[in-house]
């Protein structure tokens, strides 16, 4: 009887055992397709709601308007900008909160206009007044910005890109070469996010945070830093490295580290090392990298499956592409639990810019390329994420 027992209990632990050491994977199926065709070139494109419908907006600085479009390819509105252009001379950036605040951020002022779809101004925010205030030795320019923006509530994320005050004109060195270390040197120290709070107030709050990560402990230069506003947290990345920093967007404290890994791909560049007479053509490195080498290109969370999705490009050798070019980069997809926790690599197929991927009701929005980068049939293609018990 003892035997039966313990050969029952035995029995019972293999199949447990068994059945907790599954492999959950993941694929990543297209559902449907939304076919628009623009009257008109564009620029950036963003997805957001209003009255719990949905909308795709395009911006065109041709014709100076945000064209609105639901998801379904039927253009709602267009949205004129000529009471900013009488203002400012150059759009930097846009997002829309809703129909009614449209919020618009110009090159060369650093001013922030909130604009109805009427086409009317009913507010402007001087950053610069804002930006001053800070106590640090950096003046922040934010004409640099060109990452979509992003919001908790009524704080307001941006990326800054700074000037130091203090740092001389490079024709002052004897070598040009060495104001590039002084300036990157400093670049690794300093902020490049900063929260707008209070937007609707008469007092608006600027807040600084965020060094760059990573690299200001290596000690090279940097070329391009993205971050996300996903799932309540701020993720910022940078495409020079496979390190990521998670922030609270209410301490604005650092709250994890961690690093991506591919099974397919080597992620990040290994930047310039910052030296004295260091002989350098930063430009060059930067294109080539952002073309062609393996990176971190979006952060999004599936709030249905409680994922996080980032979508990575691989790099491009000499030997695998013989002739590199960026529209034929392979990509892949991380998931990633609630926790951070690594679940799988999905190798994604076709030609798509993952980079300007939304979360819709429709599934993962994501513009197709099938047909190029520039042409006014604009084609995104929704994909969904099912879970597989092996």
């Amino acid at each position: 009887m003892q035997n039966k027992t313990l050969f029952l209990i035995i029995c019972l632990g293999l199949i447990y055992l068994a059945v907790s050491c599954k492999n959950e994977t993941y694929q990543f199926t297209k559902n449907t397709r939304t076919t628009i065709n623009l009257n008109q070139a564009y620029g950036k494109y963003h997805y957001f709601t209003d009255n719990q419908k949905e909308y795709i907006s395009f911006l065109s600085t041709t014709k100076k308007l945000i064209a609105v479009y639901d998801l379904d390819g039927i253009k709602k509105m267009d949205v004129s900008l000529q009471a900013f252009y009488n203002q400012d001379r150059h759009l930097n950036n846009y997002y829309v909160k809703s129909l009614d605040t449209i919020i618009l951020l110009s090159t060369t002022t650093n001013n922030l206009h909130l604009m109805n779809s009427l086409g009317e101004i009913w507010k402007t925010i001087k950053l610069d007044k804002l930006i001053s205030n800070t106590t640090d030795e950096y003046t922040y320019a934010l004409s640099r910005i060109f990452h979509q923006q992003q919001w908790s509530n009524d704080n307001y994320f941006l990326f800054a890109y700074y000037t130091m005050s203090n740092l001389q004109s490079p024709s002052s060195y004897a070598d040009e070469y060495d104001w590039w270390v002084d300036f990157y040197t400093t670049f690794n120290q300093s902020f490049q996010l900063f929260r707008l709070g209070d937007l609707f107030t008469e007092n608006p709050t600027a807040t600084f945070f965020a060094p760059f990560p990573k690299f200001k402990e290596l000690q090279r230069t940097l070329s391009v830093s993205a971050y996300a506003y996903v799932n309540n947290l701020v993720i910022l990345f940078t495409y020079d490295s496979n390190h990521v920093e998670v922030y609270d967007p209410s301490t604005l404290e650092c709250i994890h580290k961690f690093d991506l890994h591919s099974r397919y791909t080597e992620l990040g560049g290994k930047g310039l090392k910052i030296e004295r007479n260091m002989k350098m053509n930063e430009q060059e490195y930067t294109n080539q990298e952002l073309f062609y080498g393996g990176h971190i290109r979006c952060f999004l969370f599936d709030e249905v499956n409680q994922l996080y999705c980032v979508f990575i490009s691989h790099r491009q050798d000499g030997e695998r592409y013989p002739e590199r070019k960026f529209e034929n980069a392979q990509h892949s997809l991380l998931l990633y639990d609630k926790n951070f926790k690594f679940l799988d690599e999905i190798l994604l197929v076709g030609k798509y810019a993952y980079t300007g991927s939304f979360v819709t009701s429709k599934g993962i929005m994501i513009r197709n390329l099938e047909d190029g980068h520039f042409n006014r049939t604009v084609k995104f293609d929704y994909f969904n994420l099912e879970k597989i018990i092996n």
